[in-house]
């Protein structure tokens, strides 16, 4: 039996950036740490934002 695929293809950057951007929670947990003095996890953040933006460009 062929597995249906529940939730249709991304046609535009827009939707195939939200699947590949970090969940809000990662983004609020890691703002709460960086303004406890600990940015590691909040650069990692800006850097997988700014990765999924070159991969999926503005149309």
């Amino acid at each position: 039996m062929a597995l249906e695929r529940i939730i249709p293809e991304p046609i535009n950057y827009k939707e195939k950036r939200v699947l590949e951007y970090p969940s809000i929670g990662d983004v609020i947990d890691a703002l709460v740490k960086k303004e406890g003095g600990d940015s590691t996890e909040w650069d990692a953040i800006v850097t997988a934002r700014a990765a999924v933006k070159t991969k999926h460009p503005k149309e």
